[in-house]
């Protein structure tokens, strides 16, 4: 058995300087999504695709999935980053501010 690690292509974080949590992919993103589309395809048959149910792990799984025939499973267990629900769409600078200061805290 091969397994294949990929992890999804460019996230738009940040378009017009507001913050996702959970963003698409940028222009690059795509691209990178094609291009590990074209390489999964020249394997031998893929049995499995795991993806997270996060847009951008979506959006990268998109092409493979038309280049090969199956169907990703989304399993939630694989989402890494996941962003406070009040920093959706709160300007670069803030949500730059609230980690910093965070990381600065003491336990």
């Amino acid at each position: 058995m091969d397994l294949y690690l990929v992890r999804h292509g460019q996230p738009d974080w940040a378009p017009n300087r507001l913050a996702r949590n959970d963003p698409s992919l940028t222009p690059l993103g795509e691209e990178q999504a094609k291009r590990v589309a074209e390489r999964i395809g020249a394997l031998s048959p893929v049995d499995h695709l795991w993806a997270s149910p996060m847009r951008r792990a979506q959006e990268t799984v998109a092409p493979v999935t038309a280049r090969i025939g199956v169907e990703p499973e989304a399993q939630d267990w694989l989402q890494e980053i996941n962003n406070p629900p009040g920093l959706e769409g709160e300007p670069v600078e803030e949500v730059e501010r609230i980690l910093r200061e965070s990381s600065l805290r003491t336990i």
